[in-house]
């Protein structure tokens, strides 16, 4: 009897738990962690939003995009240039000479495999144009515009006559294969990434950069960041590999006094298994996200139906954090897992999820046999 009530209580919590989050495997200890203050596009996001009006807040009557990337239909994501595309179509309703300036994925709205993929479900954008010195913010979310603000008097340089007005003309997904290719870190999230038409110093005729950064986290509360950028017009790099210490005050490192060298790739742990069950599932890959449960929380009829069911029901869940919370007697290590639902705040609440911009705990358990890993259990206590 007690080990009936016990799996009932596992499958109960386990089905409203995979409810919550997606996105983002991280750099050391599987936190993820926000971009540094010299490159902090959600920051810039999340302060433009503070303004916006009540109603039209993320997760407001959102509904899915549907199929997007080659990923199943009821996918949450789209990549920089799709999120780009649904911003212009508002953005020339602003001012017909509309150009992109600026695009980011929001911090902690990252696809867990973002290096290789560029998705993410949340973007913010900003557009010039080439009679004034006006810009526009324009956010987007699961596909959908969300809200636009207009930032007013913000320039003060002529545009780059080269730039593209509906995207930047090199693919975040090209630009990420390049750093790839030039030593970035592999199975780690970026701690910021952004396209920009004039780099930090720059004029109009500076050339539009990507530039993606890691963060690692060392003793003491400094970071080691890792800094790479992409020409957005030609493909070539600008820099990689860059490293400094923050926290407090920076300095410059040569690659010789790096912790974490370049082309460093990140174990594959039971963080790492967390973050990409979450992140299959917020794709809605549940095959594939199923592979990473145990067979004791797929059992009994319908199960798999439910846990897929019940995942519709919002339009994302995402990951903030997964940390290691502590360790079973048979080994197994349980994560404390953070995370944002985005959908009708109303459903998201009858399934016993807090709507964005609540946080969201679980304490998800993870057990190793071999080299596989898989997730026993799902709770909202330890």
């Amino acid at each position: 009897m007690k080990h009936t009530r016990k799996y009932l209580r596992i499958l109960v919590s386990s089905i409203l738990i995979f409810l919550f989050f997606t996105s983002m495997t991280a750099c050391t200890g599987g936190s993820r962690n926000d971009p540094s203050p010299q490159t902090s596009p959600g920051s810039r996001s999340a302060t433009i939003k503070n303004a916006n009006t009540a109603n039209t807040g993320p997760g407001a009557g959102l509904t899915s995009p549907g199929a997007s990337a080659g990923l199943p239909a009821g996918s949450p994501y789209t990549t920089a240039e799709q999120a780009a595309a649904i911003g212009y179509a508002e953005a020339v309703k602003w001012k017909s000479d509309a150009v992109l300036a600026y695009i980011s994925p929001d911090t902690y709205f990252m696809d867990f495999d973002f290096t290789n993929t560029g998705l993410a479900t949340r973007w913010g954008m900003e557009f010039a144009n080439r009679t004034d010195n006006t810009q526009l913010f324009v956010h987007v979310v699961c596909g959908k515009m969300d809200y636009t603000k207009n930032l007013g008097n913000t320039r003060d340089a002529p545009l780059n006559p080269n730039l593209k007005a509906d995207r930047p003309a090199i693919p975040l997904q090209q630009a990420l294969k390049t750093i790839l290719d030039n030593g970035s870190p592999k199975n780690t999230l970026p701690a910021g990434v952004f396209f920009r038409i004039e780099p930090d110093g720059g004029t109009a005729t500076t050339d539009p950069r990507w530039t993606i950064t890691f963060r690692f986290e060392l003793d003491e509360g400094k970071s080691e960041i890792h800094a790479y950028s992409v020409n957005a017009l030609n493909g070539s790099v600008y820099e990689k590999g860059t490293g400094f210490i923050q926290q407090p005050g920076s300095k410059s490192l040569t690659v010789d006094q790096l912790k974490y060298k370049p082309g460093y790739t990140a174990p594959f742990n039971e963080v790492q298994a967390v973050l990409k069950f979450y992140g299959l599932m917020n794709r809605r890959s549940f095959d594939e996200a199923f592979k990473l449960l145990d067979d004791s929380l797929l059992s009994g009829k319908g199960a798999r139906d439910m846990w897929k069911s019940t995942y519709d029901k919002v339009a994302s869940l995402d990951v903030k954090s997964v940390v290691v919370d502590s360790t079973r007697g048979d080994g197994s290590i349980v994560c404390l897992v953070t995370s944002f639902a985005t959908g009708d705040k109303d459903i998201v609440e009858s399934i016993g999820w807090g709507a964005w911009p609540v946080n969201n705990t679980r304490y998800v358990t993870v057990k190793k046999t071999g080299s596989d890993y898989r997730i026993t259990e799902i709770s909202t206590s330890k």
